[in-house]
């Protein structure tokens, strides 16, 4: 026959691993709680990385469309820039005293200045 102390140490370990079972359990709830929690708050971060990216890509895209026009800018203030020297020199006068011929010099540079800050950007292949 087993003494009462037998009997109570005969049921603790069930009791313990009850306990044991029961905390992995509650364990297991919380771990689910939160990574649902964390899902939901990234599946939001997404979609604002999504929209921020959608709008990035069109950023660049315009400064892509930009560049090339700025480009052809170039040329037709080159050609200007010649015609007016070649004209100028015709006439016996100097080009870089003429208003027009400065004012395309500075709308050339303005011009490089912006191209080359717009060409520190990337471009989406």
């Amino acid at each position: 026959m087993k003494s009462n102390i037998e009997k109570v140490y005969s049921k603790l370990p069930k009791v313990e691993l009850a306990k044991v079972e029961l905390n992995v359990i509650q364990n297991a709830k919380k771990a689910i709680s939160q990574g649902d929690k964390l899902s939901e708050e990234a599946k939001k971060h997404l979609v604002k990385i999504d929209k921020l990216y959608g709008q990035y890509v069109a950023i660049i895209n315009k400064n892509t469309n930009i560049r090339k026009e700025l480009e052809s800018k170039f040329s037709l203030i080159d050609n200007a820039k010649k015609d007016i020297t070649k004209a100028a020199r015709e006439l016996g006068v100097n080009p870089k005293e003429l208003s027009e011929y400065i004012e395309l010099e500075d709308t050339q540079k303005n011009l490089k200045n912006v191209n080359t800050r717009l060409g520190n950007y990337p471009n989406i292949d």
